[in-house]
């Protein structure tokens, strides 16, 4: 859609969304500078993307029913962001929103391009794990990123998606959610969302980074495959009502601008603060599967650079820069682990 259309459809919309009764043609046509017939034509290229507009002569336009789509219009129109969202790529169905994204940025395309798609065949989580996509119910969203930083830091806007998707879900739902180590959103213990952090980069400097963010949105209990379902949970679960997903996306990516930003302006340090705070893990014994190796220990956090700290017996601390924290123990005893 070029700039021109979608500032009309964006009038269009807006005008209809803030009245209470029809719009007249003539009054659009004022507002957009356009002729009523032209006014007719944007109304019907939104009809066809799913909006229900009803047309009467003499009276105008109403707005009867707004789709639940992720449609680069919906999402530009709601999303007050400037860096985050430059362009929204919306898709019916994708193998994987994060390869279309890393294909794109190999490309060209800028920081700030967003990726997002109805389902996902391929959808996949950390360790290339299946991520569970069906149509039309949650939120499959990739972002390219082109942050001016050294390779090794990368890892740490995991933590920024994953505080700033915390947020989003506290700020925008009432959702009291916690995080889990490295990419887990959590609420009460089951899984609500999951990030991947893809990274191209050279010896010395990040090309980009790609950021994956699956969200389960608006699936029911039966929407979950029986080896998952005591495992997982959605917005609609836990609020007893389907949301719009738009208005996710739009409180998700507002959240992201807004951290990402604290991170190019403060370093890590605030990121990893919050972090630490929405995870409650420090000083918790914990047991960490990275790699073929299992370790456990009482967390001390994360350090500068994103690693997990475990704290083994009185004076050792290793440093985990992968793995999964597969829980938590009653008694760690003193080092021999």
């Amino acid at each position: 859609m070029n700039a021109s259309a979608y500032r009309s459809d964006d009038v269009i919309l807006t005008a209809l969304e803030a009245a209470k009764d029809y719009v007249s043609g003539a009054c659009l046509s004022r507002r957009l500078g356009l002729s009523r017939n032209a006014v007719w034509k944007r109304v019907q290229v939104l009809r066809s993307m799913g909006y229900g507009i009803d047309a009467r002569p003499h009276r105008g336009y109403i707005l009867t029913e707004k789709p639940d789509l992720l449609m680069p219009l919906e999402i530009r129109r709601h999303a007050k962001t400037c860096r985050i969202a430059t362009e929204v790529h919306s898709f019916k169905e994708v193998a994987s929103t994060n390869e279309l994204a890393y294909e794109m940025a190999l490309k060209g395309a800028s920081e700030g391009v967003v990726v997002v798609a109805e389902t996902q065949t391929q959808g996949r989580g950390r360790m290339r794990r299946r991520w569970l996509s069906p149509p039309g119910l949650n939120i499959y969203l990739s972002l390219i990123l082109r942050p001016k930083m050294t390779p090794h830091l990368a890892p740490l806007l995991t933590y920024v998606g994953a505080v700033s998707t915390a947020e989003a879900l506290d700020k925008g739902f009432a959702l009291e959610v916690s995080l889990k180590w490295p990419n887990d959103v959590l609420i009460k213990g089951r899984k609500l969302a999951g990030l991947l952090n893809e990274v191209k980069a050279e010896t010395d400097r990040v090309d980009f980074i790609v950021l994956g963010f699956g969200i389960n949105v608006n699936m029911g209990e039966e929407d979950f495959s029986e080896d998952i379902r005591h495992k997982a949970t959605s917005v609609r679960i836990e609020l007893g009502r389907k949301v719009s997903r738009v208005e996710v996306a739009r409180c998700l990516l507002e959240s992201i601008e807004a951290w990402y930003d604290v991170f190019l302006l403060h370093g890590a340090d605030p990121v990893i603060r919050r972090w630490e705070s929405l995870a409650r893990i420090r000083g918790t014994p914990i047991e960490v599967r990275s790699f073929d190796d299992t370790y456990r220990g009482v967390a001390e956090g994360l350090d500068i650079n994103g690693a997990l700290m475990l704290r083994q017996g009185k004076d050792r601390i290793i440093k985990l820069v992968a793995g999964d924290v597969i829980g938590q123990v009653k008694r760690i005893r003193d080092q021999s682990l």
